[in-house]
């Protein structure tokens, strides 16, 4: 956590930066943040992008695939982005081939040893 000490006597741009680190973002930021996304085309853009909310948009893009989303690693991502992911992941079915490669059979199939 950031003490107020540091922030007094920080500059602007240091201020910035480190609220960027821990993934906040002004208003006017964020807004033309948004605005890009909905004009960028490759979701990849949108997910090396440094504010949460960016990333956590493209993982409920629905150009964000099932097979992207299997294989996606969330655990180093921010809370805001595992939490799209975990909500994005219910609400699809795993792919069957994917599941029995992976040893779980698929719902309502039943798979002998």
């Amino acid at each position: 956590m950031t003490s107020r000490a540091e922030i007094r006597h920080g500059s602007h741009e240091d201020i910035t930066n480190m609220l960027h680190r821990q993934g906040t973002s002004d208003h006017m930021a964020l807004s033309k943040a948004l605005f890009e996304s909905l004009n960028q085309s490759l979701l990849d853009i949108m997910l090396s992008s440094p504010l949460p909310l960016i990333r956590a948009i493209a993982v409920m893009d629905a150009r964000f695939g099932k097979r992207r989303l299997e294989k996606f690693d969330a655990s180093q991502e921010h809370e805001l982005v595992s939490i799209a992911y975990k909500l994005r992941s219910s609400s699809i079915e795993p792919n069957p081939i994917l599941r029995q490669q992976k040893g779980q059979a698929p719902s309502g199939i039943e798979v002998e040893p």
